[in-house]
């Protein structure tokens, strides 16, 4: 599962990380535009919430400007909820009916993969197909197309995330497959993927990983990828522009405060 995810969520131009603690809890630390985030404040009370959420993703899918908060709940409904620009989220509306057509989904992200200027959900379905949900710019999703073939390609496949890492315009995912190698899946705009390109070799080196994220975390307009390592640390991975991430620093100290996320 992959409680966390990135986004701008309190308007100040950086990218943040919001996150589902142990307490199941919707957390959100501040970044500081350099690769490090703060905090860890609750974005939507203290009494547990979000137990039962199976995977959660950022994007604006109301289109009023402000970074909301979608997730798979217990019930395997896809809720929205949305953001204030102040670091809070409110409401928990269905945005794709309410009868559990989520069952199996263990990751998603989101993008506008079909570049029409709404928000879209991507997840990898039961069958281990990558699976394509169009936003209709008011919360809520439809469709659900192949993004690349029909044969279960995804099996194995920890964590995904999207975005640009290759500065052509069109949206990609990255995602850590089943050796544990993080994989570049180069995007079409039209909510298609070619490719599978190691973005940081090919020995097994995110072994351990259960999350991962991608955004412009060091401000550097290169999309980077952050995820939570084996010891319970976010880890940093710098992008370069060509589909590969570099590094590994640490975001918020070394002593495993992410167990439980």
């Amino acid at each position: 599962m992959a409680r966390t995810t990135a986004g701008d969520f309190n308007g100040d131009g950086k990218q943040d990380i919001a996150g589902i603690d142990a307490n199941y809890n919707l957390k959100l630390y501040t970044g500081d535009g350099a690769g490090h985030v703060g905090g860890g404040t609750n974005m939507l009370g203290s009494n547990g919430l979000w137990k039962g959420f199976k995977t959660i993703a950022a994007g604006d899918f109301n289109g009023d400007g402000k970074q909301d908060i979608a997730g798979i709940d217990a019930n395997y409904n896809l809720k929205l909820y949305t953001g204030d620009g102040a670091g809070n989220v409110g409401g928990g509306t269905n945005m794709l009916g309410s009868t559990g057509l989520w069952k199996g989904f263990e990751t998603i992200t989101a993008a506008d993969f079909n570049r029409d200027g709404k928000q879209d959900i991507a997840g990898i379905d039961a069958n281990y197909n990558l699976k394509l949900y169009t936003g209709d710019g008011a919360g809520n999703v439809g469709g659900g197309t192949n993004m690349l073939g029909s044969t279960g390609l995804w099996k194995g496949f920890k964590a995904i995330a999207a975005a640009d890492f290759t500065f052509d315009n069109t949206v990609d995912i990255a995602g850590i497959d089943a050796n544990s190698n993080l994989k570049h899946y180069e995007g079409d705009s039209k909510g298609q993927l070619a490719g599978g390109q190691d973005m940081l070799g090919s020995t097994g080196l995110w072994k351990g990983f259960r999350s991962l994220m991608a955004a412009d975390f060091d401000g550097d307009g290169h999309a980077d990828i952050a995820g939570i390592d084996a010891n319970n640390n976010m880890k940093l991975y710098l992008g370069d522009h060509g589909g590969r991430v570099s590094g590994g620093t640490d975001m918020l100290g070394s002593n495993g405060l992410w167990a439980g996320f």
